[in-house]
């Protein structure tokens, strides 16, 4: 990757910059001495570079919020359009962010999933019968976990008006934003820590950083007291590289009760939000 390889901030003027997490990547930056360039996320959207115009060209990582396939495109255009290439073209980051790109490339890595190509709660209960109770519902892009047992988790002993019902809450939490169709899990036994986010048990994840198809910077998903993956844990990593065929993206791995790493999501290094443990030095260096 070349050396002028440089960090485009695209903040959104609704969020407080306080609470964007991106304060702590810029001063890193700004201690490794590669340049960076700060953009209104919303005139991106509206295909206005106005922000991009001090900016020298060359390729640029993209940092902001989920954003949706055709999002993505309009702000890759208008880089584009003022000589900043975006790391991930609209492909690569579509492939990372939506769950059916690349849960059947990964198989035996992730759990066993089905997916719906539209809300129909109907078709996704009659698909998730060749899956093992309990299950995860999602949509392609996001989960609702905030409201865990009334638009995520389904029992094993749900009935089948029970799992239509928690179907039909998902869709109304996320709205405006539910995005493509529905994806059902097997939710697997995984190892749990001595937490809770209300009568959800926290669980041991981790978030990893790839960048150029290498590891680049891990670390615990949750800011508690957990141990970092060994260098052996991260030999899973390459295999995942090789399976999605991405370069530029984030892995959270989860760790089962009996010891084994899984993959459980995928998502564009683009919009992830780094983990309250990981050095955004880690990550930066890895551009140059």
């Amino acid at each position: 990757m070349p050396t002028e390889t440089r960090v485009l901030f695209a903040r959104s003027h609704v969020e407080q910059d306080e609470i964007d997490g991106f304060d702590r990547e810029i001063d890193a930056l700004e201690e490794l001495h590669i340049e960076f360039a700060v953009a209104t996320l919303e005139r991106l959207m509206e295909a206005d570079g106005r922000d991009l115009e001090g900016m020298a060209p060359g390729p640029a990582l993209l940092r902001s919020f989920i954003l949706s396939e055709d999002e993505y495109a309009t702000v890759f255009e208008v880089c584009f359009e003022h000589g900043v290439t975006l790391l991930s073209d609209p492909e690569a980051y579509a492939n990372a962010m939506y769950l059916p790109r690349w849960v059947d490339e990964l198989g035996d890595l992730t759990p066993r999933t089905v997916c719906t190509e539209d809300d129909a709660p109907e078709l996704a209960l009659e698909l998730a019968k060749t899956l093992t109770r309990p299950l995860f519902v999602r949509d392609h892009l996001k989960s609702a976990k905030e409201d865990w047992e009334g638009a995520c988790f389904i029992p094993e002993g749900a009935s089948d008006d029970d799992f239509l019902a928690i179907l039909r809450t998902l869709k109304a939490v996320r709205g405006d934003l539910f995005s493509g169709g529905y994806a059902v899990r097997e939710f697997i036994d995984l190892k749990p820590l001595p937490y809770r986010e209300g009568r959800r048990v926290i669980t041991e994840e981790h978030r990893v950083a790839v960048v150029n198809g290498e590891v680049a910077a891990h670390a615990p998903y949750h800011d508690l007291d957990v141990d970092r993956l060994t260098d052996r844990a991260l030999e899973l990593i390459p295999e995942v590289v090789r399976r999605v065929g991405l370069e530029h993206f984030c892995v959270d791995l989860a760790r089962r009760r009996d010891g084994r790493l899984c993959v459980m999501e995928l998502n564009a290094l683009e919009v992830v939000r780094l983990p309250e443990q990981m050095d955004p030095r880690e990550l930066y260096r890895a551009l140059v």
